[in-house]
């Protein structure tokens, strides 16, 4: 990924030592420990290469190296968006692209030249309505119908948010894995405030690519662009897991133009140059003490939970992730400091009460799960469809444990009318029935949650209890007959 940053540099800046510099940056960037240490975040590693790749080769294709320079360019574009499914924001870039490198921007723009960069867009357009179509049939759903958090707050939180990557690109001192972003839930002006700044940044990078080099528009473009799906995750994460620093892996190549583009103007003055090398060297220096330090914190879990608090104070969320950590620890006693922890800072989140009623189920503490299950199964609380029907199979798993078997049936009842395809509930709902020696409907909900989820023990308890209504004194079908 250094590398190709280099040859993007290199490949639009016409300068070998600002794209030196500028991969200097971006070898030596803190921001890309969450994406590099992080083994789940290797798509973001995958999406940058492959989309870089792509701008690098469309560059050789406008330069006269040939159609094949542009199939390959689409290619490269096709794999970052089956590598990770947000290279679909940097379509608008390409069409861009062309426009930059086929003609000099000082040149005028004709409509022909206008028709021509369309159609470079509709080009990669293609692999984009390919992977939709995939994407959709493998689904069946876009993955934002329900959600932690409403609309309005997603639209609301998203100037404020932007803002929080841009400063932790430009500024990157106190990086942790999971961050708290204040969400805002009506227009204020600490939204406008935000909105304005917004809007100011990308006048100047217009003016500035207008006045100077159309560079200052790829760079933006590789910025912002990006981030664009990651707000609008926001409505399917939750509060403290909304934003992370892996996101940036790709934007911070924008930000590496920006430095090339600098030390390529300020390299042509000599007088210039043992400053810049001075200045070079001090910053990428620092830089690289700020990633060695930010690796520490990647050594293991608990070491990259207890950072993630350390940033944010106010996490709840992962408070309930160290909880289980200490949990699978068999470290009961500190398990419940951190669950209770989560409530003392949150005490009306529902997170937090959620996660300090898991922590009790999973140490068999189900009388005192149940009054917490229960208060987040039918109180108040705004929680997503999703997380209350695990809590009212949480519910029914405690009452089912305690042997109350009629309030288990009653809860499963109700999640039953709430999410009736819920994985577990046709199951758990066998369970009861059979304990109180309801076979028949015990092997209808067991055969029900195998149809439903696919689940392999109850599709073989549903065998065994339909051989046991015919008679047949075992517990398990006859050789051959499974």
């Amino acid at each position: 990924a250094t590398y190709l940053a280099y040859c993007l540099c290199r490949v639009f800046l016409k300068s070998t030592k600002g794209a030196f510099w500028g991969a200097a940056l971006y070898a030596a960037h803190p921001i890309h420990v969450d994406a590099v240490s992080w083994v789940s975040a290797s798509n973001e590693l995958l999406f940058t290469i492959f989309v870089l790749a792509a701008l690098i080769t469309m560059a050789k294709a406008v330069s006269g190296k040939g159609r094949p320079w542009l199939l390959l360019s689409v290619s490269f574009y096709a794999a970052a968006l089956f590598a990770k499914e947000t290279a679909v924001a940097v379509l608008p870039v390409f069409p861009m692209v062309w426009w930059m490198t086929a003609e000099s921007p000082r040149k005028e723009r004709d409509l022909g030249r206008k028709g021509q960069a369309l159609k470079i867009g509709a080009l990669y357009a293609v692999p984009t309505a390919l992977y939709l179509i995939v994407r959709w049939t493998v689904l069946g759903r876009m993955g934002v119908e329900d959600g932690k958090h409403r609309w309005v707050e997603v639209l609301c939180s998203s100037p404020s948010i932007l803002l929080f990557y841009l400063k932790k690109l430009l500024w990157p001192v106190g990086l942790a894995g999971f961050y708290v972003n204040p969400l805002i839930s009506s227009p204020t002006k600490r939204m406008w405030l935000a909105l304005a700044v917004l809007v100011v940044l990308i006048g100047l990078i217009v003016w500035l690519s207008r006045r100077f080099s159309p560079v200052f528009a790829l760079a933006g473009t590789l910025i912002f662009l990006p981030l664009l799906p990651v707000l609008v995750a926001v409505r399917v994460y939750d509060q403290g897991n909304m934003a992370h620093d892996r996101y940036l892996y790709l934007p911070s190549v924008g930000v590496c133009l920006l430095v090339s583009f600098a030390v390529a103007k300020i390299w042509h003055d000599a007088r210039l140059r043992p400053v810049l090398y001075v200045a070079g060297i001090g910053v990428v220096l620092s830089l690289s003490y700020l990633t060695v330090r930010q690796q520490r914190f990647y050594r293991d879990n608990e070491a990259y939970y207890e950072r993630a608090i350390a940033v944010g104070p106010a996490n709840t969320l992962v408070m309930g992730y160290l909880g289980d950590l200490y949990l699978e620890n068999k470290q009961d006693d500190r398990a419940i400091e951190w669950f209770e922890r989560g409530i003392r800072t949150a005490p009306d989140d529902p997170e937090a009460k959620f996660y300090l009623a898991r922590g009790l189920m999973k140490m068999r503490h189900f009388s005192a799960a149940v009054p917490i299950l229960t208060d987040l199964a039918y109180g108040s609380a705004r929680i997503s469809a999703q997380r209350r029907s695990a809590i009212l199979l949480s519910l029914a798993n405690a009452e089912l444990e305690l042997n109350e078997l009629e309030r288990a049936e009653h809860t499963l009842r109700d999640l039953n009318q709430f999410n009736s395809k819920f994985t577990g509930l046709h199951r758990t709902l066998g369970i009861v029935f059979q304990r109180e020696g309801r076979i028949d409907e015990a092997q209808r909900e067991y055969l029900l949650e195998f149809k439903t989820s696919g689940d392999q023990e109850s599709g073989r308890q549903a065998i065994a209890l339909l051989w046991r209504l015919r008679g047949k004194d075992t517990m398990t079908p006859p050789e051959g007959r499974k």
